[in-house]
């Protein structure tokens, strides 16, 4: 769903409501552990500093990072809201080490009439440093 008017803003919101009347008016469909509602907002088109400047919009958040995307979460008890955008668009991936380490691999010059030898590898190391304060990334504008 791309949101692109306040008429489809107004429908989303209508159909929230709807469902939140129905679920008052149905409660049993909850089921004996209700779990909340999670949204899950996509905001991979925005720019490091508009994706912040959204982020700071919505009042106390939590951030987060996993192996691809940063993400901030609005809570509303059990119910929560996920603006997500690409990890790379607010975070900066740096090396921070080598793990060098010994590993058995094939002879590449006669592959298949060789048996196994010990090769060195070694694989980088990274970790990634986001932006500390979303509120002033979102005062740094595009640069």
């Amino acid at each position: 769903m791309d949101i692109q008017t306040n008429n489809d803003v107004g429908q989303y919101v209508k159909d929230l409501h709807a469902l939140a009347d129905f679920i008052e008016a149905n409660p049993a469909v909850l089921g004996q552990f209700p779990m909340g509602v999670r949204l899950f907002c996509s905001a991979t088109h925005l720019s490091a500093s508009e994706f912040a400047q959204l982020a700071v919009s919505m009042g106390d958040i939590e951030k987060g990072a996993d192996q691809h995307f940063y993400e901030v979460t609005k809570r509303f008890g059990d119910h929560k809201v996920q603006l997500f955008t690409q990890r790379e668009t607010i975070c900066t991936k740096r090396e921070v080490g080598v793990i060098t380490e010994e590993v058995e691999d094939y002879d590449p010059e006669v592959l298949a009439t060789v048996p196994k030898v010990t090769v060195v590898k070694e694989t980088p190391q990274y970790e990634w440093d986001c932006a500390p304060s979303l509120h002033e990334l979102a005062q740094q504008g595009d640069q």
